[in-house]
């Protein structure tokens, strides 16, 4: 736990810099407004006291407003729904739990800490970008599949998550479009209650490996408008996971 209070730390750290960079100057000037989708599949997770493997299905469904606090700082809090379904693999066989809709929220830093500059043109332009996340869940279990047997609306049913994420990356922009690579490190966890009568559970969730993963980022950004932003994005490795975004600055 003590690497996520870290991580927990530094973002809360870059969100004071990105106010206190912008501070003096109207904060509307500076903020856009999007959107933001993403859906992951299969990601590892473990019941920590059961010892039991989990495999977790993601939807992100959000409103963003990225903050451009400074030339090189973009701040982008975020709110919108959230839903999950999980399936485990048991000695009573396989479980299913699909949730409801719920709350979503967090916060996404990029700071651009160096830029290349040569002669030539293949070395020249490298933008290099540090990135911190998180993002908060809370949905409810709408229902639970024990082998044959379906329960609908368990009488106690709650999903929280937490979600760290801290990386890095290389971008070139060519004309409109701006492709990226690179790396991240994460970290997920929470917890899970559900009372289903059948099945009493209380648990904490956490990452399948316990200091967490690293995983590849790859994307591609583009303008195809002035004030207009678009971008798709893929995680691979530490989650398998694929996004859009789209921000417009009026």
């Amino acid at each position: 736990m003590k690497m996520n209070r870290s991580l927990v730390l530094l973002l809360a750290l870059l969100l004071v810099s990105a106010v206190s960079a912008s501070a003096g100057d109207s904060i509307l000037e500076k903020v856009s407004i999007g959107t933001e989708v993403n859906v992951g599949w299969d990601r590892d997770l473990t019941l920590d006291v059961l010892n039991q493997d989990v495999e977790m299905d993601m939807e992100t469904y959000l409103i963003t407003f990225p903050i451009q606090a400074a030339e090189w700082l973009t701040v982008t809090p975020k709110v919108g729904v959230a839903h999950n379904s999980f399936e485990a693999v048991t000695a009573f066989g396989t479980i299913e739990a699909d949730t409801e809709a719920g709350i979503a929220a967090g916060i996404d830093v990029a700071a651009d800490v160096y830029k290349t500059k040569s002669d030539k043109s293949y070395l020249d332009g490298y933008q290099f970008t540090l990135l911190g996340a998180y993002l908060f869940s809370n949905t409810e279990i709408d229902s639970v599949d024990i082998g044959a047997i379906e329960i609908n609306n368990p009488l106690r049913n709650d999903v929280t998550l937490h979600d760290l994420e801290l990386g890095a990356r290389v971008s070139k922009q060519l004309g409109v479009v701006t492709p990226y690579i690179g790396v991240a490190y994460t970290n997920i966890f929470g917890q899970a209650e559900i009372n289903a009568s059948v099945i009493n559970l209380e648990d904490d969730i956490r990452d399948d490996n316990d200091e967490g993963s690293i995983g590849m980022r790859l994307g591609l950004g583009a303008t195809p408008i002035e004030n207009l932003t678009v971008s798709i994005d893929a995680k691979l490795f530490d989650q398998y996971a694929i996004g859009a975004k789209g921000s417009y600055k009026f």
